[in-house]
């Protein structure tokens, strides 16, 4: 379990660099975190406070949204970018990494 995640979600189909990596930074965390891809387009994304959504519904881990969290440099974080920037410390990295 990663804080209170039971497990993550992503979209399906195509598979993308950032969601790739944030799922594997994820596993790095918890090596036994399920990660479940959406089947279809269609499928309804969880709304569960104990599901990690990223890369897709317009949480806090999709970059998607046009309200999406900035870089100072005004530019949109990608879901490898929300997860680093809200779990680096649960890799044991320090500010100085």
């Amino acid at each position: 379990m990663i804080r209170n995640y039971l497990k993550g979600f992503t979209h399906g189909r195509i598979m993308h660099a950032d969601e790739v990596f944030a799922g594997a930074i994820l596993r790095l965390i918890d090596k036994d975190f399920e990660i479940i891809r959406q089947k279809n387009r269609d499928d309804e994304i969880p709304n569960d406070e104990n599901i990690l959504v990223f890369d897709i519904g317009l949480g806090k881990f999709d970059h998607h949204q046009e309200n999406a969290f900035l870089r100072v440099s005004g530019k949109k974080y990608s879901s490898v970018g929300l997860i680093l920037r809200e779990f680096w410390k649960d890799m044991g990295l320090t500010e100085d990494e």
